[in-house]
């Protein structure tokens, strides 16, 4: 992917009134003349005169409405740097970068700001899922996952995923592996955050879903579930064939949770074949499997 940047070194001064008249004292503001820029990306304005009044704002050049104020982490007399606002781009594109000062908007060139490259690497020994990020890392950035259901409903609150670092330092990108997680439902979303901006934000296939296994037992017997995804909480429902929540003839609050899986014994119920509906969510079910009962 090709680079392209703006340096306002060989133009006209950004602060020169149209009439070629100056106002106050000159200041020559510069952008980078290189390097590889992401959302997050901290950039570094050189110049002189920098004030701690100055604002920056980036704009989408080929939709103007899409413009967002960076924020300033730190100047000196000569220097700026802000962070590269998210929002503005979706895939990679030129923005414009202005510096505001006492109301007054100064453009001082465009910057290409680079497209974060992620791929579902599906699943591991556990049965679980990751994801490889290439772009840009720097400390502190942050990675989430948060269920959905199939109408496109967030669920719960969004879970922190851990990432590593692959490599640094790379001459094109580095890459980032996030720690292995277990979406519950058939699809989620999955956020990257770098120096505090959203640089992903995209809806996700789950890759691995828990697939519903036929189960056969007497009441009273241990059923066990396979899965590393199961958490504290979470109940167990058990109703007849296409039942749902709403016919739920069983209900229990604290099934076993071990390493690698989960086990519950089966109720005194009627002899038939019952959906295992997993509940996390307050009004949502997923289905891990089907038991057929006996009693005998």
């Amino acid at each position: 992917m090709c680079t392209l940047v703006s340096c306002v070194e060989d133009e006209k001064n950004p602060f020169e009134n149209a009439d070629g008249s100056e106002t106050g004292e000159v200041f020559d503001v510069k952008l980078p003349g290189m390097g590889d820029f992401y959302v997050g990306t901290e950039i570094e304005l050189r110049g002189n005169g920098f004030t701690a009044g100055d604002e920056i704002y980036v704009t989408n050049v080929d939709n103007s409405s899409l413009q967002a104020q960076a924020r300033v982490t730190r100047y000196t007399a000569d220097k700026l740097f802000f962070i590269m606002p998210g929002g503005v781009v979706e895939y990679g594109g030129n923005v414009e970068v202005s510096l505001v000062r006492n109301g007054e908007w100064h453009t001082l060139g465009t910057l290409y700001v680079n497209n974060f490259g992620f791929n579902n690497m599906g699943f591991d020994s556990t049965g679980g899922e990751y994801i490889e990020i290439n772009g840009e890392y720097a400390d502190g950035d942050k990675a989430y996952y948060q269920d959905m259901d199939d109408y496109g409903q967030l669920l719960g609150q969004p879970v922190e995923i851990d990432l590593e670092l692959q490599n640094y330092g790379d001459a094109y990108s580095d890459i980032v592996i996030t720690s292995v997680f277990y979406p519950l439902t058939n699809q989620y979303t999955f956020v990257y955050e770098h120096n505090g901006e959203t640089a992903i934000e995209q809806q996700m296939g789950n890759v691995n879903p828990i697939w519903p296994n036929q189960y056969t037992t007497n009441v009273g017997e241990t059923v066990f579930v396979k899965w590393r995804g199961f958490k504290d909480g979470d109940r167990i429902l058990l109703s007849p064939d296409d039942g749902g929540i709403e016919n739920a003839v069983a209900t229990i609050d604290n099934p076993i949770i071990e390493e690698g899986g989960l086990a519950f014994e089966v109720p005194d119920i009627p002899e038939m074949q019952y959906e295992i509906l997993l509940q996390r969510y307050e009004g949502h079910a997923t289905i891990i499997g089907y038991l057929n009962v006996y009693n005998y």
